[in-house]
């Protein structure tokens, strides 16, 4: 039996709330407004075993978010443990401009940073590595 696997669009959109992060949910999709220019998107696919998350670039993942060090250490988390490290500042947000224009926008976890992929940029590219920390919002109960 195929076990399925859907995100809790409630529970992200409650937590991310409770740090005063814009969310929006439409047509089994979750957008969580980070910055201005930062959208994170999960996806509930069509297919009940398969999800996606992405920043509205390649880059992307299905299910946990893996993250290594340029020596093969590092952790697993599941979503939900994604988020409680993104609020709290522990995930990178890296964004790969080439000539001005964005490529990619990717996380990084901030203890298991992969430095060696610096060795593959391209002349003219250019790494904006920035920490987002939301702090719990007071003004709720």
């Amino acid at each position: 039996m195929t076990e399925t696997f859907h995100y809790d669009f409630e529970l992200i959109k409650d937590f991310l709330s409770d740090y005063g992060i814009k969310v929006e949910v439409a047509d089994n999709v979750l957008s969580a407004f980070l910055a201005d220019d930062i959208c994170m998107r999960f996806y509930n696919a069509a297919n009940p075993v398969d999800v996606l998350c992405d920043f509205c670039t390649d880059w992307h993942c299905h299910g946990d978010f893996y993250f290594l060090d340029e020596n093969g250490v590092g952790i697993s988390l599941g979503y939900l443990d994604f988020l409680e490290e993104l609020v709290n500042g522990n995930i990178l947000i890296c964004s790969e401009y080439k000539n001005g224009k964005l490529l990619e926008i990717q996380p990084e976890h901030i203890k298991y940073f992969d430095k060696s992929d610096f060795k593959y940029m391209d002349n003219g590219t250019e790494l904006r590595i920035r920490r987002l920390k939301f702090d719990k919002r007071t003004d709720i109960e």
